[in-house]
């Protein structure tokens, strides 16, 4: 007699809310989102924090796989990681994490809807790819890019801009971040320390920069990711993607 499988319920409602990322579908993502908080047989309660985030950790892993086979670039990913692991730390309030999470996964969405309608320029990949590579100098900037692809600083601003949406500027010091979480992530640093090893001279104005970043200094960051290994708990951002 054949096997039937059996899907549970759990993996149905992540395979949907991930189905309405990749697709685009708004509407149905927010009220997924609301189902999975508030329907019949709620992923997450404040009495079980700790095992609904580990729920709330496989899904932001899985829509971010999703979001990159859909063309979200990696640095993409690494921001939104990022972020959603400062929420996943921050708070156990269910109204609040269902708030946030859902303007994350609705900020993804608005990230790769575009993607598949323009094609960005071989100029501004390279721009894009030596912020990946030289985010730790703290004297890289746009004018430093532009004069190494041999245009201006203004004119490569521009594209960039147009093309993806976002500021040089900017996009280099989401790097910077995503990159000082993942050392946050394996490593016990100072905050001066960590700061160089991601091109800032001013360990005030990184700490600034972070905290506006993640929601939380680097500090209070460090203690969560201890504390949580303390406690057994999984690393969101150490899901594959």
């Amino acid at each position: 007699m054949e096997q039937k499988t059996t899907v549970t319920p759990w993996k149905f409602e992540l395979d949907e809310i991930v189905d309405h990322v990749e697709t685009c579908s708004r509407e149905k993502l927010s009220l997924a989102m609301h189902e999975y908080f508030h329907g019949p047989s709620p992923r997450y309660s404040e009495a079980r924090a700790a095992e609904g985030k580990l729920y709330l950790a496989e899904l932001v892993a899985c829509v971010l796989t999703g979001a990159r086979s859909r063309g979200l670039m990696a640095i993409g990913v690494e921001e939104f990681r990022t972020e959603a692991y400062g929420i996943l730390l921050r708070t156990d309030d269910t109204e609040t994490l269902e708030r946030e999470l859902t303007a994350l996964f609705l900020r993804i969405v608005d990230r790769v809807e575009p993607i598949h309608s323009k094609k960005i320029s071989l100029i501004v990949v390279k721009a894009l790819n030596a912020a990946e590579r030289q985010y730790s100098d703290p004297k890289f900037d746009l004018q430093v890019v532009a004069e190494t692809l041999g245009v201006t600083a203004g004119y490569l601003g521009r594209r960039i801009c147009r093309e993806t949406g976002t500021r040089y500027s900017e996009y280099l010091t989401r790097i910077r971040m995503s990159v000082a979480v993942r050392i946050l992530r394996r490593e016990t640093v100072r905050t001066a320390e960590l700061a160089r090893m991601v091109g800032y001279e001013d360990p005030h104005y990184f700490s600034r920069l972070f905290r506006a970043h993640t929601g939380m200094t680097p500090r209070e960051m460090r203690e969560g990711f201890l504390n949580r290994l303390k406690n057994g708990e999984t690393d969101v951002s150490e899901q594959d993607t």
